[in-house]
């Protein structure tokens, strides 16, 4: 027989572990839709919102089109699952597409000033579908697994948080087979490693294989911890 209380608890750690989540995402989408950083000064009458709103009857292209909309899906449903269980299905999703749009507007207004950036209300309208999507599927798939114990220990979680930003930032996602290779092809072929260094790699490791057996346990230790090294690997070399 389950415990109220203990099941209470269950879906307050969710909660809370949905929020972290949601705070992630929402980093990576501002990192992500502002990189590099450059930015110039760009008069416009009425300002951002004016020339924004001037650019209603634009929609992305088939090749941004995606792309936006899937850029938004773990934000719709991560915000969904934060919201207070006590309130109905239908205002969770309201309010999480609601919260997209109104991040992705923002998002807009400042790419006017963004040097090399393009700002769209097609953009907006993907990324709010996108948000909008998941976020009402979301109400049918609120049990999100390894989110909880990510409220449950927030200190092993911000560790893994910190040591992921310092391994991948800056993060421009590349896919080319080649710079892969050219990683790996001296390892394979001449594998030279100074001690120094071997140590220094073998510490970071080991500390954080000891951070997701405190998050997720030794039953999903092997499978997670290789899940974390995977894309801290392909994205930094």
């Amino acid at each position: 027989m389950n415990d109220p209380l203990d099941r209470s608890r269950r879906t307050t750690a969710s909660a809370h572990g949905c929020a972290i989540v949601l705070l992630l995402a929402t980093i990576f989408i501002v990192y992500d839709s502002l990189y590099p950083f450059q930015y110039y000064d760009r008069n416009y009458p009425g300002g951002p919102p004016a020339y924004l709103m001037s650019t209603w009857q634009g929609w992305d292209n088939n090749r941004n089109l995606l792309p936006n909309i899937l850029l938004y899906l773990p934000f719709g449903f991560f915000a969904t699952c934060a919201l207070p269980r006590r309130l109905p299905g239908a205002v969770r999703a309201f309010i999480a597409t609601l919260a997209g749009v109104a991040l992705a507007g923002g998002i807009e207004m400042a790419q006017i000033h963004d040097l090399g950036r393009v700002s769209s209300m097609g953009d907006v309208y993907a990324n709010g579908i996108g948000a909008g999507i998941r976020a009402v599927t979301g109400r049918w798939s609120l049990r999100w697994p390894l989110v909880g114990e990510l409220a449950a220990n927030p200190s092993a979680a911000l560790l893994l948080t910190m040591f992921f930003g310092y391994r991948l930032f800056p993060y421009v996602p590349m896919i080319d087979l080649h710079k892969y290779w050219h990683a790996v092809q001296g390892m394979l072929t001449a594998p030279n490693l100074p001690l120094g260094q071997f140590s220094r790699y073998l510490v970071t490791w080991l500390f954080i294989a000891a951070m997701v057996h405190v998050l997720y346990g030794p039953r999903r230790f092997l499978l997670l911890f290789r899940c974390c090294a995977a894309p801290s690997l392909s994205a930094r070399y």
